[in-house]
């Protein structure tokens, strides 16, 4: 939908397609890479859940939204608590299956 916006503007469509391309093709190399866990985050003072791959290294968790963003989140790790997750967190938390863990670094 973006190219529907951007075509009026003078940008070409193929400019457009050659962006959105790249942003597919950056995802899936990060899925591609070893040890890659497919998460949702939910980052400090915001209460929506992100999609993201993620990279965990010793005591150091890497994340990158989805699609393809362009930064990285890397947090060192102290300690890890684990637990199911409640009702209102399964509904909002697609695509994970039904056994659903939270995590919760600090």
């Amino acid at each position: 939908m973006i190219w529907a916006v951007l075509a009026p503007v003078g940008v070409p469509l193929w400019l457009c397609a050659l962006g959105i391309s790249v942003l597919v093709f950056r995802t899936r190399a990060l899925k591609g890479r070893p040890g890659n866990l497919a998460v949702r985050v939910r980052r400090p003072g915001h209460s929506r859940w992100t999609r993201a791959n993620a990279i965990w290294v010793s005591d150091v968790f890497v994340s990158r939204a989805s699609p393809a963003a362009w930064a990285e989140d890397v947090r060192q790790v102290n300690a890890v608590s684990t637990r199911p997750a409640t009702p209102s967190e399964h509904a909002k938390l697609l695509r994970l299956g039904d056994d659903i863990t939270v995590v919760t670094l600090t």
